[in-house]
């Protein structure tokens, strides 16, 4: 998007903000259905910014404006919103409280719009308290980019995508067995019903897939969860759901409102946008705030489940593996490979791997834009060349419609390749860090900041440091929280969960290495109740000519050859955790 097309944007909004008698606007990253991940044509942010993360909101004054990032797009942040001054925010803050703080700048008699119909309540309630102390109006307008768009003909259609159910013996239970186990919180809660809003949350539950959205297996809907039913107000036509007797559809909450009367109805303060709970409020539907009860199933993954995911992270690995093989041979063949060539390369890799869809659009940083964190605009101008280093971080959705998420930085060239040293020492700095979390042995109720922690490690003891958390949970969406290995990760780690290990280190105009594997938690098979172990489930190579082993020690070497095995090995159980040293377990220690 040209800076002066944004420029015009830019201009025109503020006249429309001063029609309405505004001051101030707070434009979000998410949509209606507090999507992580809106499509560009369809992102009220990316309209007017030209910014194209997945996180960062703005706050638009008449004559300022300021963009909210983290430490993944603190680069793409400013090359891509040339009109907007950006702030990094450090680790631990939130993008919504740093909006909030810049509010507190308004004088009495502002007018700040708000989109409600994409704040949720939990962000929406500060503001409004923040207004009451600051005398300022608060106003609510979701649609004030819409009519910007609308009088420039630019608005784009939310094009509806296929459903599918998904397969029953990888989700475990059925729809009416998690209803069961959800209704005893209900009544716990005294509640009748429970608002849910959370797509993926709306998919797991529902046992059905979508492709409504780029890079999610989801489709569009709001669900009110009962007691043996699951109602669905969805765009979708009731028969693509009609396999399941316990899924009822609506068109309108009105319709669904008017079958159930005057009943209470549970919902999470952090994931109900305002607007949805006045529309029900105006049903004579009573609100109760309360925990999401599917969140905590939903993360908790069996079997079955974790099973499905290591098939999709077999094929994964070998996806990443083969496109690397396939750049470092073109290109030693004199052939021109351009960043975007392994863009496409690699998706057509995952397409032939059984993927419905990619997870995320394919990171692919040659040399110095490996620095930029979350490089999503891959460069078809930018020729590749030996001895340079390449960041591929990619994900593909399988027929179950969970995700996959890998990261490999290695050196481009074949095996005569050198390496420079300094590339070998952060490599091999980002690779110890890297095995302490896949190695982890931690005590029940560990948290993801105290694991954070032990991966950061080695990198702070040489003075650096990297600006996003070290790892997400992963599941229908690329990113699921709980579990959050980070500053913020204030929630254990537990059976159950599945979650990246991902530490990097980014310098700018040199480059960037990131090293990423799904990981399990398990029970310790050598320690018995009171320990946990942390599981690697993806096993794609490392580049050995970027390994410097004499900054390792047996145990990382030693770990590095489980690690190579597990690729090499089918019969392997995922389970199965790399073998500690138990010597100084064995001592006998007395009081």
């Amino acid at each position: 998007m040209s800076h002066n097309e944004l420029s015009s944007r830019l201009t025109e909004l503020r006249a429309l903000m001063r029609k309405k008698g505004a001051t101030h606007f707070w434009l979000r990253a998410t949509d209606v259905y507090l999507n992580e991940y809106v499509p560009k044509d369809l992102s009220r942010r990316v309209y007017v910014t030209g910014f194209t993360g997945s996180l960062g909101d703005a706050i638009i004054g008449l004559d300022s404006a300021t963009l909210f990032v983290d430490g993944r797009y603190a680069l793409q942040g400013k090359s891509e919103a040339t009109e907007f001054n950006v702030k990094v925010l450090p680790l631990g803050e939130s993008i919504e409280s740093a909006c909030l703080k810049e509010l507190r700048n308004c004088k009495k008699g502002d007018v700040v719009l708000v989109e409600d119909d994409c704040t949720p309540e939990s962000v929406f309630a500060p503001l409004a308290q923040l207004a009451k102390d600051g005398e300022f109006t608060l106003r609510s307008d979701g649609g004030i980019v819409e009519e910007l768009r609308q009088s420039k003909n630019e608005s784009a259609p939310h094009m509806l995508g296929k459903i599918w159910q998904a397969d029953p013996n990888i989700l475990g239970t059925s729809v009416a067995d998690r209803l069961a186990t959800i209704d005893t919180t209900l009544k716990n809660n005294h509640v009748d019903g429970y608002l849910l809003v959370a797509l993926d949350d709306i998919a797991w539950l529902s046992g059905f897939r979508g492709l409504d959205f780029a890079y999610q297996s989801i489709f569009a809907a709001r669900a009110l969860v009962l007691k043996d039913q699951l109602w669905l107000i969805t765009p979708h036509s009731s028969q693509q759901f009609a396999s399941d007797s316990h899924i009822r559809c609506f068109e309108k909450f009105e319709q669904a409102a008017a079958e159930l009367g005057k009943i209470n109805i549970g919902f999470d303060p952090s994931s109900t946008p305002v607007t949805l709970l006045h529309q029900l409020e105006a049903t004579g539907i009573q609100l109760k705030k309360m925990p999401n009860p599917v969140q905590s199933l939903k993360v908790h993954k069996p079997k079955s489940e974790i099973d499905h995911l290591v098939d999709g992270f077999k094929r994964a690995d070998k996806v990443v593996h083969n496109t690397q093989a396939w750049l470092c041979k073109e290109v030693m063949a004199g052939k021109r490979v351009s960043e975007l060539d392994v863009s496409n390369y690699v998706s057509a890799e995952f397409a032939r791997s059984g993927t419905v869809a990619l997870s995320f659009t394919p990171i692919c940083g040659y040399a110095k834009n490996a620095a930029i964190i979350h490089y999503s605009n891959p460069d078809p101008n930018i020729e590749i060349k030996p001895g340079e280093m390449f960041l591929l971080d990619t994900g593909g959705i399988y027929e179950g419609g969970y995700t996959t998420d890998l990261t490999r930085t290695f050196l481009v060239g074949d095996a005569g390749t050198k390496a420079a040293k300094a590339h070998q020492q952060m490599f091999t700095l980002v690779l110890k860090a890297a095995i302490i979390g896949m190695s982890a042995r931690i005590p029940l109720g560990t948290t993801g900041v105290q694991l954070d922690a032990m991966v950061r490690a080695p990198l702070w003891q040489n003075g650096l440091n990297f600006a996003h958390g070290t790892g997400h949970g992963l599941g229908i969406n690329v990113h699921e929280f709980p579990p959050r290995v980070a500053t913020v990760g204030h929630a254990p780690i537990e059976v159950g969960h599945v979650f990246s290990i991902e530490p990097g280190l980014y310098f700018p105009n040199f480059g960037g290495v990131r090293i990423e594997n799904m990981c399990t938690a398990v029970p310790d098979p050598q320690k018995g109740k009171g320990f946990l172990r942390v599981v690697p489930l993806t096993f794609s190579p490392l580049d050995e000519r970027l390994i410097d082993y004499e900054m390792l020690s047996e145990f990382e070497k030693n770990f590095l050859k489980f690690f190579k095995k597990r690729f090499e090995s089918s019969s392997a159980e995922w389970n199965e955790p790399f073998p500690l040293d138990e010597q100084a377990s064995e001592l006998m220690l007395t009081d």
